[in-house]
């Protein structure tokens, strides 16, 4: 029976680009966590649909999560039993995608990004960081006004996600802590920019990783946040010793 949870993000969490070769971290993570998964889930929780995220598993070789989070906490999937109908139930109270899709499109500031990065419950959009600050509190509050409460997150200083208000990784994961009765206390949240912040400010264990984007360095986050030296998956490492998960790996930096 599982006690513990990690979650960690995907795109510079656990798997980083900002390498020239393979990432060493990785095989040193993976190798980890077998022991780790005894009485651990293991969530995934990305921005990215479930096609992109299944694509980068094939590419980069991490394994098989018990559950995933895509399209930032707006679609949640078992390892062994497909969606859950009753947490998209829940976030689709007063989301009405058709005039959210209507409204931002007519922004001329906001470039649609591919029909695979969207999902029934999220859209997704390219937006400059110099229109951003003028542009999304007037777009979240026309969308209240039309009866569309919205839950816009911004990140990578070009990435704009447009999910239902009850969205987000922080309230999905919030919401699998009661599905499995695991305290707040009991779980490890592993991030590195903005669209990680609400998860990472649940108030338990957190880590943001060595090679965290400044949106999210420059920000407010609780005492409880630990910040890794080490980038990727040797930050995850770092935080699971100093939060008595695994034995203290020697440290590597960013």
């Amino acid at each position: 029976m599982a006690t513990r949870m990690l979650v960690t993000d995907l795109d510079g969490t656990l798997v980083r680009h900002d390498l020239a070769g393979p990432d060493p971290g990785l095989g040193r993570l993976l190798a980890a966590l077998p022991a780790l998964r005894r009485d651990a889930l293991l969530v995934y929780a990305t921005g990215r649909t479930m096609a992109q995220a299944r694509r980068l598993q094939a590419e980069r070789g991490f394994p098989e999560p018990d559950v995933w989070v895509t399209e930032v906490g707006a679609s949640i999937a078992y390892a062994t039993g497909g969606c859950d109908l009753a947490w998209d139930a829940h976030i689709a109270k007063a989301w009405h995608r058709a005039t959210v899709e209507r409204t931002c499109d007519a922004e001329p500031a906001l470039v649609r990004q591919p029909e695979e990065a969207m999902g029934v419950f999220k859209l997704a959009y390219r937006l400059p960081p110099a229109a951003a600050a003028a542009l999304l509190p007037g777009l979240g509050a026309r969308l209240r006004a039309l009866g569309v409460p919205v839950r816009l997150i911004y990140s990578s200083q070009r990435d704009l996600d447009v999910v239902p208000a009850a969205a987000g990784k922080g309230n999905a994961v919030a919401y699998l802590l009661r599905r499995y009765g695991i305290p707040l206390g009991r779980v490890l949240t592993c991030g590195d920019s903005a669209n990680d912040r609400d998860m990472l400010s649940l108030g338990g264990p957190a880590v943001v990783v060595g090679n965290a984007l400044e949106e999210l360095v420059g920000g407010p986050l609780p005492a409880t946040v630990y910040w890794a030296r080490g980038g990727g998956p040797d930050g995850i490492l770092e935080a699971l010793a100093h939060y008595g998960w695994l034995a203290a790996p020697a440290v590597r930096t960013a």
